[in-house]
């Protein structure tokens, strides 16, 4: 990792941490590379979806990307912004019997999913499965 402008103890904590992001869309997307850029060590990232051309005005995808899977495309740039960061992706629908299994080892998930059934369901499942903390990310 870069050299932090945070407090010794502040990055220390950051780099060994492990983040969830739960959706990687208009959300998603943008809260992946805050975390990158924060100096978070561990990013688990997930996702079904590919790129469309019309995510690209709200999204943090690049032309390019388009046709490719999101988790692929976003690893591609969150790599690009901090090297050393480690990502795990899951390629695929979260439902609430894989959910506590791709986000076991987060401190923190992020829920940045677009249906509120799918929110409701990451949310229990996480809370019952991990007892991981779940912030949610979009409204």
């Amino acid at each position: 990792m870069r050299e932090s402008p945070l407090p010794g103890d502040v990055a220390s904590r950051l780099s060994g941490a492990k983040v969830g992001v739960a959706g990687l869309g208009g959300m998603g997307s943008h809260v992946a590379v805050a975390l990158a850029r924060s100096g978070i060590g561990t990013l688990v990232v997930a996702d079904f979806d590919v790129v469309d051309g019309s995510n690209l005005f709200r999204q943090c995808y690049l032309p390019k990307d388009v046709g490719s899977r999101k988790t692929d495309a976003l690893r591609e740039t969150l790599s690009a912004i901090e090297p050393d960061i480690r990502i795990e992706v899951f390629d695929g629908r979260l439902d609430g019997d894989n959910a506590p299994g791709v986000f076991s080892d987060c401190e923190v998930v992020c829920e940045c999913l677009d249906q509120a059934d799918q929110k409701a369901m990451l949310v229990e499942s996480l809370l019952l499965g991990t007892g991981c903390t779940v912030v949610s990310c979009s409204g």
